[in-house]
């Protein structure tokens, strides 16, 4: 609670103050939490809480408003960011696949946190609010089919990489529609 009110006081987002009460009462600072299993299971209800509280704000509506420009300078920021990470990974020595993974890596921002911090703000609704989100939408996109990507080559063992990349889609669609069916 102390925290809290500092943050306020300081004018930051409360999301910092969460952060940084888990860093005090944590093992690097006042050692108050000893069980690393306490400590993942209030990590676990706080991403649930924020992922709750962060949904009941989101609306796919949002993509129809400014899909576009969403579109537009999510895929621009990340072949942008990603080029450059590369080639700054590539400068400072790191080999060519660790480098393509840096660059990747530094693509993509966090979604939940960000969302909590216009939801804070109040600007969720606003038009540089609506456009943050579609952005952060199209991130999180283009991270799943990197993703499916990347997987899909490591266990394909130089085999179709196409046809591993399609059958994990599947499965995962596959999968998804079950749990939406129970």
């Amino acid at each position: 609670m102390v925290v809290s009110i500092l943050m306020r006081i300081m004018k930051q987002p409360l999301i910092v103050g969460y952060i940084l009460s888990g860093i005090i009462i944590g093992p690097y600072a006042l050692n108050l939490l000893h069980s690393g299993e306490v400590l993942e299971l209030f990590s676990k209800i706080g991403i649930t809480i924020l992922l709750f509280i962060v949904g009941l704000n989101l609306s796919p509506n949002v993509i129809k408003e400014v899909g576009k420009v969403s579109l537009l300078t999510g895929l621009g920021q990340v072949i942008f960011t990603s080029v450059i990470g590369f080639i700054i990974s590539l400068l400072l020595g790191i080999d060519f696949i660790a480098a393509i993974f840096v660059a990747i890596a530094l693509t993509f921002s966090s979604t939940i946190i960000i969302l909590k911090l216009l939801s804070d703000k109040g600007d969720l609704n606003k038009l540089y609010g609506k456009i943050a989100v579609g952005f952060l939408l199209v991130q999180d996109i283009v991270a799943t089919l990197i993703l499916l990507v990347t997987t899909s080559f490591a266990s394909s063992e130089g085999g179709n990489v196409a046809f591993e990349a399609a059958f994990t889609l599947g499965k995962g669609l596959l999968d998804s529609g079950s749990h939406f069916c129970q």
